[in-house]
């Protein structure tokens, strides 16, 4: 839990480094859904077509504060606020994953111009927004504590065979602009 904890913060209060070219991207696959409905977002981490560098990530993204993310897992906060600017608690429930040793092998290269991502439905059990009709904003941020890992499996192994290098895990965080997504009647 203490770890949790630490990586919440970090999520949170940390600085995205100046080199970070990922970005965080946010859409609703409806702007708009029925009361009842849910309220799907994909989250899509991309590297830009501009950029110059090669990231090393592991596809798919751990919920805070619902799971506990470890080595390179990316952490996946999502803020919902209502149009008062008030956010919207999520569920308090902790989610039970089954996970297996972390090796290099599990970190994948995002190239220039590349991108990765999920569908979440705000109101799943994964999630557990209360989405009451109004007009609601949402975003996100994403962090890891991949070089933290890559440090330890290293004093391990004696001798890079990874196949990248420390600098080139993503640790972020990096945020999304926000988006809009109204629940009607």
């Amino acid at each position: 839990m203490i770890r949790a904890a630490i990586l919440t913060c970090m999520v949170v209060a940390a600085q995205p480094r100046a080199e970070t070219a990922l970005e965080l991207q946010l859409q609703p696959l409806k702007a708009t859904v029925k009361r009842g409905e849910s309220a799907v977002v994909r989250v899509m981490v991309r590297n830009p077509p501009v950029a110059k560098r090669v990231w090393y990530l592991q596809p798919g993204f751990w919920p805070l504060p619902h799971t506990i993310p470890l080595e390179g897992n990316l952490a996946l906060r999502v803020e919902v606020r209502d149009s008062s600017g008030r956010l919207l608690p999520a569920t308090t429930a902790v989610l039970i994953l089954s996970r297996v040793r972390t090796e290099p092998s599990m970190f994948q290269p995002l190239l220039p111009g590349q991108f990765f991502g999920e569908d979440i439905a705000l109101d799943s059990d994964q999630w557990g927004f209360d989405m009451v009709p109004g007009t609601y904003t949402v975003s996100a941020t994403v962090a890891s504590e991949a070089q933290s890992w890559f440090d330890g499996w290293l004093r391990k192994h004696h001798k890079n065979e990874a196949g990248f290098e420390r600098d080139d895990l993503f640790v972020g965080p990096i945020g999304s602009p926000p988006i809009t997504i109204q629940v009607i009647e």
